[in-house]
């Protein structure tokens, strides 16, 4: 429980690392910084109201721990499909629950689909961290994030209906950081989808 990311996903292709943690930075930084790299809403995964999925307290302990746990698991040699959830959200106003559905047909394309389950409306955040800094998106919207031997393109589906931004170094609000090791920050792409317009 070190840092509020459950069902936070990281993404290697071909040896390549695409979708990465966000890191710790420093443990004793200034608070912004600190609740940015162990909080929801800079990992890889939805945070709900700008809220944590448990609630901090203090530098190193959280309140109302949250639970995760992997609804169905199948792997062979061709697919992979993981269905997991986490029940962090259901301590608010209006509770929810938050499933992450993960099909990937190996060496070729990777599916992941979000979905809540509950009653009322939230502002969603869903981000994700990118360990290149370069990305293109073309005319049918496709995101092409671009590595040092391959590329991970992007086809939104689901999220039409949210604004999407990106975000790379950023301080106001802080956005678009990664750090690799201790005490050292430094700037990634993220792509961040929000339905609060």
């Amino acid at each position: 429980y070190g840092h509020a990311d459950m069902l936070s996903i990281d993404l290697s292709i071909k040896g390549v690392n695409m979708i990465t943690d966000n890191g710790t930075y420093l443990y004793n930084g200034k608070k912004e910084w600190r609740d940015y790299f162990k909080g929801t809403y800079g990992h890889n995964t939805i945070c709900l109201d700008k809220e944590d999925q448990m609630v901090n307290h203090r530098r190193f302990k959280w309140l109302k721990r949250t639970d995760a746990r992997v609804e169905k698991w199948v792997e062979n040699d061709k697919i992979g499909f993981v269905h997991g959830i986490q029940y962090g959200y259901k301590r608010l106003k209006v509770p929810a629950t938050h499933h992450r559905l993960i099909f990937l047909i190996k060496d070729e394309y990777v599916v992941l689909g979000d979905y809540l389950e509950g009653l009322g409306k939230h502002e969603i955040d869903i981000g994700f961290n990118f360990d290149a800094l370069e990305y293109s998106i073309d005319e049918e919207q496709r995101v092409d994030i671009l590595g040092e031997k391959c590329g991970l393109t992007i086809l939104q589906y689901n999220y039409n209906y949210f604004d999407r931004k990106f975000y790379r170094g950023d301080t106001s609000p802080i956005d678009g950081w990664r750090s690799t090791e201790y005490g050292i920050k430094e700037p990634c792409i993220t792509m961040r989808y929000n339905n609060k317009e």
